[in-house]
């Protein structure tokens, strides 16, 4: 056997089982939210060969990765997720959105058989932009789950958020979804809004439950820079609940959910028995994902910038992440305690269509941010993400991936928080009680490095 095959050979052995989660980042939406700052642009103002240009680009930056994991790594990775985010994907042509995901799921060799594939394939969706034509063609191509930004069921409320659609249109969306074969639906709820009162979101989330979702996400409203709802909190003209009536939004959500059957197995999620979110598991558990598309970001483990970009990428952010890899990575692991897991890569795509379809159309990375994350950084990381999720971290994994005990990368921290009452202690596992999901922020900080 020849060096070069041996050599081949021993990578694919190593990346066996391997697995890889993937989310593309569709930026077209009908209108800007008053409270979102994910890159989006106006559908209605990008010509077709724009629409066009960006599904041939994405297809064009997957193939770059995949030939990657051939070479570098053996074989392609086994895909485990794969998640349709924006903007809102579902305002794009039925036979573009379709083709897009079919195309990606070949990339991988995952074709559907009749309407089924074996991972999971979300696409979030707003009502207004789903007909029952669009929905049969995503389920005819794999697509198993819908995420459907619903919000809130309070018409005037949705007028304030900038919302371009209506209570009904949430009702019909669902009906049309069921008609269409999905059975897994999750619906995305906010509380916090301005104007709202704790009397409106339990209606928002009555009305939800008689949808009978598989799966239900309710987040508290942040107010980010750069976005309409920030200038107007800046002018003093954004009159919103307060924090002690959001704890008692939250706090009686996750009374009613659990009455309804549903699983709290996140600080911010609810499912059905057997219906939590595959996906954002991933990212949770601190695992490898892709990001794919402007403004997506990534996480990949064990690769070296030069194997992966070559010079496509800007040398500067090769010849920083290179020097990270030397000197950040080589700190952070208790004194005689060899970390056998190969260094994290965090990165992200330029948050700009044009700039990216220019430089993928090139040949060129569209990487703008590239960091190689320390062991320190990455076991905090792997505590505060873990602990998002109610059953908490397992002592046992986190020995295995890091070679110490969470006791010893944090000595004192953790017997200082269960002293105040915001961890237990399961034996296995560690966990944040409930009155420490309402400051879990807070929490998290005590790991930082």
């Amino acid at each position: 056997m020849s060096e070069q095959r041996r050599t081949g050979q021993k990578k694919a052995e190593e990346n066996q089982g391997r697995t890889l989660a993937v989310y593309l980042h569709i930026p077209f939406c009908l209108q800007k939210c008053l409270y979102c700052d994910f890159y989006s642009l106006p559908l209605g103002e990008q010509g077709t060969e724009l629409i066009t240009g960006f599904r041939t680009a994405v297809i064009q930056e997957l193939r770059t990765y995949l030939n990657f994991f051939r070479s570098i790594r053996g074989e392609r990775p086994r895909l485990v997720s794969l998640y349709f985010g924006g903007g809102t994907p579902t305002c794009l042509p039925a036979e573009l959105l379709a083709g897009l995901i079919e195309q990606v799921l070949k990339e991988f060799g995952v074709k559907a058989d009749g309407d089924e594939v074996s991972l999971e394939v979300t696409v979030e969706a707003n009502p207004g932009t789903l007909d029952l034509k669009k929905l049969q063609a995503l389920k005819a191509v794999g697509v198993n789950r819908l995420s459907i930004g619903a919000q809130t069921f309070d018409p005037g409320l949705l007028r304030r958020i900038g919302r371009r659609h209506t209570a009904g249109e949430v009702v019909e969306a669902v009906n049309l979804a069921r008609q269409a074969g999905f059975q897994n639906l999750n619906l995305d709820l906010i509380y916090g809004l301005p104007g709202q009162t704790l009397e409106t979101w339990q209606t928002t989330v009555e009305k939800a439950l008689a949808l009978g979702p598989e799966h239900l996400a309710a987040y508290s409203l942040k107010v980010e820079p750069g976005t309409p709802f920030y200038e107007l909190q800046q002018r003093g003209k954004l009159a919103l609940p307060g924090e002690e009536v959001e704890a008692d939004m939250f706090e009686w959500l996750s009374e009613r959910l659990a009455a309804a059957g549903y699983q709290h197995y996140e600080i911010a999620n609810f499912a059905r028995p057997g219906y939590p979110s595959l996906h954002n598991q991933v990212y949770w558990h601190n695992q490898e994902y892709l990001g794919l598309g402007p403004a997506a970001h990534s996480c990949l483990r064990g690769i070296q910038p030069t194997e992966v970009w070559g010079q496509t990428a800007d040398p500067n952010l090769i010849r920083e992440a290179s020097h990270q890899l030397t000197t950040k990575l080589a700190s952070g692991a208790p004194p005689g305690v060899k970390h056998e897991t190969a260094p994290l890569f965090r990165f992200s795509n330029q948050a700009n269509l044009q700039q990216y379809l220019q430089r993928v159309s090139q040949g060129q990375s569209p990487v703008d941010y590239l960091e190689a994350i320390g062991q320190q950084l990455e076991r905090a990381e792997t505590v505060f993400l873990g602990l998002r999720l109610l059953k908490g971290i397992s002592r046992s994994e986190f020995a295995e991936r890091f070679g110490v005990t969470v006791e010893e990368a944090y000595p004192g921290v953790i017997k200082k928080l269960k002293q105040r009452g915001l961890l237990q202690d399961e034996g296995e596992r560690l966990a944040l009680t409930s009155r420490a999901i309402l400051i879990a922020n807070e929490v998290f900080l005590e790991f930082l490095p």
